[in-house]
């Protein structure tokens, strides 16, 4: 998995999601307000981005754990087949990755 530039506390976890359900997870889960930022990456194929803190991280696990089977959550080790041009995002990868 790509890891985000030095001194970054975020954990970056991406997972693949039928795209009908995104705007329903997405609700889910900032439902808990402050637990996590859900970010669509690409929405045709269906991956997220969540940005979680450290010390929250064993929360967002929990929750995801306790998605309905409908969800179909599946973590991406390697987002990056999934990512065009127009997706990169510099917070992410860093400017020389984009």
């Amino acid at each position: 998995m790509m890891k985000p530039p030095a001194g970054r506390d975020t954990i970056f976890r991406y997972y693949h999601i039928e795209s009908r359900e995104i705007v329903t997870f997405k609700s889910l889960l900032e439902g808990y307000e402050g637990l996590a930022v859900v970010r669509t990456i690409n929405p045709e194929k269906g991956v997220i981005q969540l940005l979680i803190s450290p010390d929250l991280l064993k929360d967002v696990e929990t929750i995801l754990a306790q998605m309905p089977p409908s969800m179909r959550l599946a973590p991406l080790s390697d987002p990056g087949p999934f990512l065009d041009q127009s997706s990169c995002d510099p917070l992410s990868y860093g400017d020389d990755e984009c």
